[in-house]
C-alpha cells in the first residue's frame, strides 16, 4: 500500500505532514529523492495552509517545492482561516 502513491499522478498532502516528511528526508539523506518524487507528479495539492505558523526551515523547503514546479506543473495550495462571530 505504501508504494501506491509512488505511481499516482496526483499527490495530496497536509502542510504539517509535508513539513514533517521534508524534515525527515533531510535528516536521513533522502531530501533530493523526495523533491524528485514531488516533481514527477502531475499535480501536487497542499492542504491546511495557514493553519499554524511555519518555521523558517519549513519556509525554505516549501519554497524549494514551489520553485521546482513553477512553470512546469500545477500546485494547488488550500487553506482555511477561522471566522470569528
Amino acid at each position: 500500500m505504501a508504494q501506491l502513491w509512488l505511481i499516482t499522478p496526483v499527490r495530496y498532502l497536509w502542510l504539517f505532514h509535508l513539513l514533517n516528511l521534508l524534515a525527515i528526508a533531510r535528516a536521513d539523506g533522502n531530501y533530493k529523492l523526495l523533491l524528485a518524487n514531488l516533481r514527477s507528479k502531475d499535480v501536487v495539492v497542499i492542504d491546511d495552509f495557514g493553519i499554524a505558523p511555519i518555521a523558517s526551515r519549513g519556509n525554505l523547503e516549501l519554497l524549494d517545492i514551489l520553485d521546482e514546479r513553477i512553470g512546469v506543473s500545477p500546485i494547488i495550495i488550500d487553506g482555511q482561516f477561522p471566522v470569528s462571530t
